[in-house]
């Protein structure tokens, strides 16, 4: 049982580390203590897309008379929403893991793995045996954050992994964080029925995002009351038997059916023979080079595990960087400037690239464009006119710098973004470029442009 490579995790790190191995010619060990896919595929990214889609097309059923159709009655079936995105999962689940059949020389072991050596991994579990191994590479992930003054208790405290399971709507809910993970899942609850109030610490929600897009989703929440507090966090909650009392810092108190921490995630490196081999970490982070080398020089490590950007994406491409380098193949050292972020809310948020506020305190001259949604044809047809596509070009070179959008297939739109800040491409470049019409993807043509803002010239449509 010896390996060229043996991968530690088998979430996007790990299984495309593995795939891009054998497709490489190395033999490649997958060592998975839980499920194949890792927490995107199980506990997030995946089972949470499943419940705003359903959350989704019951927005159309709510708005179908605008569109000419009379729905007269409909019910939620929250049991058969929460079926739905297990049963996803499950499917996922089986498809990488005949993926992963498909290529002979992976292995994949069922276990806890513990480092033993730079060249020795035990497995312990379903699977109890020794590896011997040329190069090794962590992907271990990350697990739910929780505060230090909060117990979760999975029942009236919970966090996102908890909320996958719930199979029930609280009448009321507390969410603590305004992030992404608090975002989707404020969508979802507030959708569904609940009460939802989200408690941030920060001066705005989606901090992360360009303020503009802050803007917008706050007066977004507003309207569907769903209610917000920024600038303040949690002194301590108070359990009762059927309910949750917050107190804010400045001695609000609330009182919900749950309470939903939504503060992040915290690394897995802590595990068996981290310490004892010596592997280097910071804050519980592993420290890696530009290539994801450890300072052990045959040990890599990728993903949340490292804390670069805790995105399932950053993971593969970080997993591919690993393995190329082992393998002896030129590459480049992640550019996360490059990185695209998203937000499934809705509207849809992603950006990428220098928001406003980073280009003012790098004293970068530039100039903003910013064309709505309200003056996109498509967008118009499909009563989809909320948002907007932002773009950020630098006043002297005319490149784009950033790109920030909020609307509908955001997600998927931001991807022109990414190739524009990538190549450095100039607002001129634009120019000769044909975007099909009617599109949403035309808003990011007429940002650049701005052929269609007054005062300025006037758009040929």
């Amino acid at each position: 049982m010896s390996y060229d490579i043996s991968i530690i995790g088998a979430g996007p790190g790990g299984y495309v580390g593995a795939i891009r191995a054998a497709q490489l010619g190395a033999s490649v060990a997958l060592i998975e203590k839980d499920f194949l896919g890792g927490t995107c595929l199980n506990k997030g990214c995946i089972p949470t897309k499943a419940m705003l889609s359903s959350v989704h097309s019951l927005e159309v059923v709510k708005h179908a008379k605008g569109h000419g159709i009379n729905i007269s009655d409909y019910e939620i079936d929250i049991h058969a929403i929460y079926d739905r995105q297990k049963k996803i999962v499950k499917q996922m689940q089986k498809g990488l893991e005949q993926l992963l059949k498909s290529y002979v020389n992976i292995t994949v072991y069922k276990g806890e793995a513990s480092i033993v050596s730079a060249s020795k991994i035990a497995v312990s579990g379903e699977t109890c045996l020794e590896i011997d191994t040329k190069n090794i590479i962590i992907a271990t992930g990350s697990s739910c954050a929780s505060l230090g003054n909060i117990d979760t208790d999975h029942t009236l405290v919970i966090n996102s992994d908890d909320a996958l399971n719930l199979n029930m709507v609280p009448e009321s809910i507390v969410i603590i964080g305004g992030g992404a993970i608090g975002i989707e899942w404020s969508r979802i609850f507030s959708a569904l029925g609940s009460d939802v109030t989200i408690v941030e610490m920060l001066d705005r929600i989606a901090p992360a995002c360009d303020e503009d897009i802050s803007k917008l989703l706050l007066r977004l929440f507003k309207k569907d009351k769903v209610k917000v507090k920024t600038g303040v966090g949690v002194k301590y909650i108070e359990k009762m038997p059927d309910s949750v009392k917050v107190v804010l810092n400045n001695d609000e108190v609330m009182e919900a059916n749950k309470v939903l921490l939504a503060v992040g995630r915290k690394p897995n490196s802590l595990f068996k023979g981290i310490d004892t081999i010596g592997i280097e970490y910071n804050s519980r982070y592993i420290k890696v080079n530009g290539y994801m080398q450890t300072n052990i020089n045959n040990i890599y490590a990728i993903g949340d595990v490292v804390g670069n950007l805790p995105l399932a994406h950053v993971a593969s491409h970080e997993a591919i960087l690993a393995v190329e380098h082992i393998m002896g193949r030129d590459v480049e050292p992640v550019d996360y400037s490059l990185v695209p972020f998203v937000i499934y809310g809705h509207p849809e948020l992603a950006s990428v690239g220098i928001t406003e506020e980073k280009a003012k305190s790098d004293n970068i001259k530039y100039e903003v464009n910013t064309f709505h949604y309200a003056a996109n044809g498509k967008a118009i047809a499909e009563s989809e006119t909320i948002g907007f596509v932002k773009t950020i070009i630098d006043a002297n070179t005319k490149k784009i710098i950033g790109v920030h959008i909020a609307g509908a297939n955001a997600s998927d739109m931001i991807h022109q973004g990414v190739i524009a800040v990538k190549q450095g491409l100039a607002k001129t470049d634009f120019k000769e470029m044909i975007f099909a019409h009617p599109t949403l993807s035309e808003s990011f043509y007429e940002s650049i442009l701005q052929l269609h803002v007054p005062g300025k010239q006037k758009s040929l449509r």
